[in-house]
């Protein structure tokens, strides 16, 4: 019989990968306790999916404000903000994915199919069940102050109406969800 292979060292710090278990592993506390604190950590983040997002030093830009402007399929139109200025040019801000159209539109999702009347209201519809209507809360206003970054690993998945990739990502700072229509 082969000798079981030794464990990997199970204090490692939470960012790094976990060890996996291999045949001939034995199943200890600590090794137990290593999996149960890095799925305490990730249950403690307030908006999963987490992304990564690049440091200034490393060519990312930081947070910057904006004011809402529109709103548009998967991103909205806004203004730069300094807390006292308000900028002219707009700035496309990817919203966050959960509230985007284009990845739910015609789509089931957990049984559920959603059909979108605009970017901000929907249907949801489930087989048997009555129709029920979704909106965004709190709905975007032109004096909102929207936090967003840019950087993020990956991009953020959005193009805007002219094709060109939306670099600033909505921070979603304010909460904003899918909510039944009253």
């Amino acid at each position: 019989m082969a000798k079981p292979e030794t464990e990997p060292n199970v204090f490692q710090p939470i960012g790094s990968p976990l060890p996996e278990w291999k045949p001939g592993h034995a199943i200890t506390a600590s090794r137990l306790s290593q999996h149960v604190r890095r799925t305490n950590a990730l249950m403690s983040v307030p908006h999963a999916p987490v992304q990564i997002i690049r440091t200034r030093e490393r060519g990312g830009s930081g947070v910057k404000q904006f004011r809402y402007k529109s709103f548009k399929t998967d991103y909205i139109s806004c203004l730069e903000w300094d807390g006292t200025t308000l900028g002219v040019e707009e700035v496309n801000v990817a919203l966050p994915y959960m509230l985007r159209q284009t990845p739910f539109d015609g789509e089931t999702r957990r049984s559920i199919t959603y059909t979108y009347i605009t970017g901000q209201w929907r249907t949801a519809s489930k087989s048997g069940e009555s129709d029920e209507s979704q909106v965004i809360v709190m709905n975007f206003h032109s004096s909102d102050t929207i936090y967003a970054v840019s950087g993020v690993a990956g991009g953020t998945g959005v193009t805007s109406e002219t094709g060109e990739e939306v670099v600033w990502q909505d921070l979603n700072v304010d909460g904003r969800m899918w909510a039944k229509l009253a």
